[in-house]
């Protein structure tokens, strides 16, 4: 964890040594795409240290081997440490448009939501995935209006791709429970591999991370106007991609 706050380190101070010399300073300001970059980074930052924190015991028994993280750091350090880069964070959202700033403060809240107590939602399917699937689109659209702010049009998104993105997401997350599911078993988080059992679970969290896959292919078929059998030659190669990999996985 030290490593990661070292990278983080460097590349914050490496950026703002950058923005002083004139010609960086000038790219900077004319691309809030790289103010929204930094913003993510830092916002990730943010998330990395809480995270961990509020799991300690989950983190102890799933993950039995990875040094915990108040071995290095106490728990008050790293509360101040995240919020330290959650300031940042916010201002490079603020610097890059006012609409990013406010999408950012709305994802933080909702990752709170989803791992601090006393609410602590993650504990609850579909909750948990909702939340995954709500902050995902919140982080595309903080990308779309920092590169809206430099554009010299009105970007037009259609609804059908925020649905996508929600959808997909909301489908896909579940996979993260595999690796938890001892844990989570034990703290009483009501994942999808602890409701259905293990065996079960992983089938149904398989079969939701490939409907996830197929929504884009769906998508992508009715509103291209390409010719169909590029659209039956692609999910032909992901169904036999999947089939390969279950057989695979039995033979291990």
């Amino acid at each position: 964890m030290d490593s990661f706050f070292s990278l983080c380190t460097s590349v914050f101070s490496r950026s703002a040594c950058l923005l002083r010399l004139s010609s960086y300073k000038r790219f900077f300001c004319a691309h809030p795409g790289c103010r929204g970059f930094f913003c993510h980074l830092l916002c990730f930052s943010i998330l990395c240290c809480n995270q961990r924190l509020f799991d300690l015991d989950c983190g102890r028994i799933s993950n039995a081997g990875r040094p915990s993280p108040t071995q290095s750091l106490s728990q008050h350090e790293y509360l101040t440490i995240g919020f330290i880069f959650l300031a940042f964070s916010l201002l490079f959202a603020y610097w890059a448009s006012e609409a990013c700033i406010m999408i950012m403060l709305l994802f933080v809240a909702l990752y709170f939501l989803y791992s601090a107590p006393p609410l602590r939602l993650k504990r609850f399917f579909p909750f948990s995935a909702a939340i995954i699937g709500i902050q995902a689109l919140l982080a595309f659209l903080a990308g779309a209006s920092s590169l809206q702010a430099s554009a010299t049009g009105t970007v037009v998104l259609s609804p059908s791709i925020l649905w996508l993105i929600f959808i997909s997401f909301f489908l896909s997350s579940n996979i993260k429970d595999l690796k938890d599911a001892d844990g989570d078993r034990r703290t009483g988080i009501l994942a999808i591999p602890v409701l259905l059992g293990e065996g079960t679970g992983r089938k149904a969290v398989a079969f939701l991370v490939f409907l996830s896959y197929c929504l884009v292919h769906i998508f992508w078929f009715w509103n291209s106007q390409k010719p169909r059998f590029l659209y039956y030659l692609s999910v032909s190669a992901l169904l036999i991609s999947h089939i390969s990999e279950i057989k695979r996985l039995r033979k291990q």
